[in-house]
């Protein structure tokens, strides 16, 4: 475990803000984060090195849902990804598009079905591997020509990058000038995580090693040199889900069982007929409310996301 300074203003002053364990339940180490005492960064400190991080990234990190379940995941999943792609038409219809964190490559197969041109970047080896096996262009660094990017987007990928201010300031050299930067991140000051705080859903320790406020994100991308268009707190895609796993997991005896099952293809543990139990009662009595408390929670800033529109400054 290294010792680390704010990923923001490497400032070394900080103060305790919270410890979880991992979700995978897989290891008994405590994680914490701690609060920039400077810019009010939420970070994970000490963090496991690269070696020791690998092992949170296991193969099935990015699997495909499970067989038994695999309708229903597979047509949310293709509903989501038609969310985002609406998301970047409200901007741009066409051109050359990088996916950074891309993951399996979902999102760009799916734009290339809208005649974009596409481009990943994934360091993951199982997730490389994947988007390879689909033949699409992604790679493993952001070796590309100054200007060459219509439209960058981040989904829920920056809160995994231990160097966010190097990761935006390359993305500001690739994007054009007239470039739209989209960037979608959990909300630590949400209400979904006051409420459950070490079982929030989007906790995610230690993969999630910085954790973003509204006020953070935005002295972020402002010392990258971007200027924020638009910032929404909602999004159909994590915050109804986020506050019913959160829910499970207060009363789940295995964390995050369903979101295992159904997105990662994991082999539930033992109590599966018990956790099964809970999941199915939880989603009967909160599915419908979660869209509605969400909805109310994004209308005072609080909702589980942060999802901005961005571009360059002169």
């Amino acid at each position: 475990m290294d010792r680390v300074r704010c990923a923001i203003c490497s400032s070394e002053n900080s103060e305790p803000f919270c410890s979880a364990e991992s979700p995978d339940g897989n290891f008994t180490v405590i994680f914490n984060l701690v609060k920039c005492a400077d810019c009010g960064l939420v970070y994970l400190n000490p963090r496991p090195d690269i070696k020791e991080m690998s092992r949170f990234y296991p193969e099935e990190y990015y699997k495909k849902p499970s067989p038994a379940g695999k309708g229903i995941p597979n047509a949310i999943i293709a509903f989501f990804i038609y969310l985002r792609k609406k998301r970047v038409c409200k901007y741009k219809t066409s051109g050359k598009i990088l996916d950074l964190g891309c993951g399996s490559g979902g999102f760009l197969v799916s734009m290339q079905d809208r005649n974009w041109e596409t481009f990943g970047v994934e360091t993951s080896e199982s997730g490389l591997r994947l988007c390879l096996e689909k033949k699409l262009n992604v790679r493993g660094d952001m070796n590309f020509p100054d200007g060459y990017f219509d439209v960058v987007t981040l989904w829920h990928s920056m809160e995994h990058m231990e160097n966010p201010v190097s990761a935006l300031r390359d993305i500001r050299r690739v994007l054009s000038g007239d470039g739209i930067l989209l960037v979608s991140v959990p909300n630590i000051e949400s209400m979904e995580y006051r409420l459950f705080k070490r079982f929030w859903f989007h906790l995610d320790l230690p993969r999630h090693v910085c954790h973003f406020s509204p006020a953070t994100l935005e002295n972020l991308l402002k010392k990258t040199g971007f200027k924020i268009l638009k910032t929404s707190h909602y999004s159909m895609e994590y915050n109804p889900y986020g506050l019913i796993q959160s829910i499970m997991n207060v009363f789940t005896p295995e964390f995050n069982f369903l979101y295992k099952i159904m997105k990662r293809n994991q082999s539930p543990g033992g109590n599966f007929i018990l956790n099964a139990a809970i999941s199915l009662a939880i989603m009967g009595i909160f599915a419908v409310p979660a869209f509605c408390f969400c909805y109310v929670f994004s209308l005072f800033k609080l909702g589980g996301v942060i999802h901005v529109y961005a571009e360059k400054t002169d």
